[in-house]
């Protein structure tokens, strides 16, 4: 009888256990994807872009752009998710915002009637960001 008890009460023990472990596991992984989401917040210069296809248009909000104009381009994003685009220091005027859909992918939008662009993002850092279309275009950020 005693280890029929014994046996109850480590099962019980290590469930517990297990169920802590997970549960722990999942609030810091909730807490870092919400640090990583306060990364982005700031002014980001844009260093570099590898185009492909049409997403070097959502950058600029350009129709026809030279890359090496792009250098000259920042973004500011807000804790509101919209996205200031500066073209030197002054604000273009735009209605750009941005959404995170999950741990790594983020959603631009040109305005709020247009249809969004996504993003991978491959690297957030402090002071890097690169970001990655669906058609591997990679932008290069650095914060400013």
């Amino acid at each position: 009888m005693k280890s029929i008890i014994t046996a109850v009460l480590l099962i019980a023990a290590v469930g517990a256990g297990v169920y802590f472990l997970f549960l722990s596991k999942k609030k810091r992984a909730v807490a870092n994807n919400e640090i990583r989401k306060d990364l982005i917040i700031g002014k980001w210069k844009l260093d570099s872009l590898s185009p492909m296809k049409d997403t070097v248009q959502f950058f600029a909000g350009l129709r026809k752009a030279d890359t090496s104009d792009f250098t000259d381009y920042s973004y500011q994003f807000q804790p509101d998710g919209k996205v200031l685009r500066l073209f030197k220091d002054s604000v273009q005027k735009d209605n750009s915002s941005y959404e995170w859909t999950n741990d790594d992918t983020l959603l631009f939008k040109q305005n709020r009637d247009s249809a969004a662009t996504k993003f991978i993002v491959s690297k957030l850092n402090r002071d890097s960001l690169i970001l990655q279309s669906m058609d591997s275009t990679i932008a290069f950020f650095r914060r400013r």
